[in-house]
């Protein structure tokens, strides 16, 4: 992975299915991409006090875009946005970075035009995913670093 991965927060070790250590860690390489580390690392900790662990993002991913755009508005810590994109936007562009990111590890072509319900095109992209798969396998499990 790119240099953006060596600077990851570490967190307790959990077990995360293939999908959605794909999927955090995609979602850590936009935002720092995006927003810079020392933004991300703001997010993670107020992520980890909304949500929890880190690994509970991937089945909670509603709440984390709504997280993402408390922490992008006006009412949220203060980040620099460039002017005239609001906080929803850009809460949405990263969303949609990471679907199309996600994808493209995946082979699957994005296709989707305009805004994306992001929890429920990750589902169906972890679906997808699952369908890949033999019938006689489950998702594999991995320890990862979280």
């Amino acid at each position: 992975m790119s240099h953006l991965s060596q600077n990851r927060p570490q967190y307790k070790t959990r077990t995360l299915d293939e999908f959605d250590e794909l999927l955090l860690q995609i979602m850590d390489d936009v935002i720092r991409a995006s927003l810079g580390d020392r933004s991300a690392r703001m997010i993670y900790a107020h992520l980890k006090r909304m949500l929890g662990s880190r690994t509970k993002i991937p089945s909670n991913l509603d709440a984390f875009s709504l997280e993402l755009r408390k922490i992008l508005s006006d009412t949220g810590p203060r980040f620099s946005l460039s002017k005239g994109i609001s906080a929803w936007g850009t809460a949405a562009l990263i969303e949609r970075t990471i679907a199309k990111w996600v994808c493209k590890k995946l082979g699957i072509p994005f296709t989707a035009v305009g805004p994306i319900d992001f929890s429920s095109f990750m589902k169906d992209l972890k679906d997808l995913y699952k369908e890949k798969l033999p019938e006689s396998d489950s998702l594999p499990k991995k320890e990862v670093s979280v």
